[in-house]
């Protein structure tokens, strides 16, 4: 079988290069270029005194009552957001990456400078406050992945800090 060489990554065995497989490896080598270019962008910024990135405990972040992208009532807490996430969105996913591979901190959450409030980074949160809290677990009912030798938790993660949710859209568009 054909071996291809990724960039960084080792090589992998693989079937026929059919048609697909060329498409999906373009697709990821212009996703890679799209980070790039992002990591760059955000760099030049960086340097300009354009961005605040800062390390946040987790346990001082608060999920956006206001995202768009999962039906809520202001009113509802973190346990209900947790659960609706976890129901709709593959927490569950992303607990077993988080407990087998670590936390990868290289996306930063965006978080609104007041209330540290995570416009980006919800269901991020979701997965680190359920591995973190088994009495959240317990009372949601769910239940860890089996993973034989867990990583270590971060108490922090890297979050690029904003003044409003018109100065996050950049940020959050370009990841959408």
């Amino acid at each position: 079988m054909p071996r291809v060489k990724f960039r960084g990554e080792g090589s992998a065995t693989c079937g026929a290069l059919d048609s697909n497989y060329v498409v999906n490896a373009l697709r990821c080598h212009c996703i890679e270029g799209l980070l790039w270019r992002g990591a760059q962008m955000a760099k030049a910024a960086l340097q300009a005194g354009g961005l605040d990135f800062k390390q946040v405990p987790i346990a001082d972040l608060n999920f956006d009552k206001q995202n768009p992208r999962f039906v809520s009532s202001e009113e509802d807490g973190d346990e209900e957001i947790i659960k609706r996430l976890y129901d709709e969105v593959d927490v569950d996913e992303l607990m077993q990456s988080i407990m087998s591979a670590g936390y990868i901190d290289y996306e930063p959450l965006i978080v609104l400078k007041k209330g540290n409030v995570v416009l980006e980074g919800n269901r991020r949160l979701a997965a680190l406050r359920l591995i973190q809290d088994s009495n959240l677990r317990e009372k949601l009912k769910v239940e860890l992945p089996d993973i034989p030798k867990p990583h270590a938790l971060p108490n922090e993660a890297r979050a690029l800090m904003v003044g409003s949710r018109n100065e996050a859209r950049p940020c959050i568009g370009f990841r959408h």
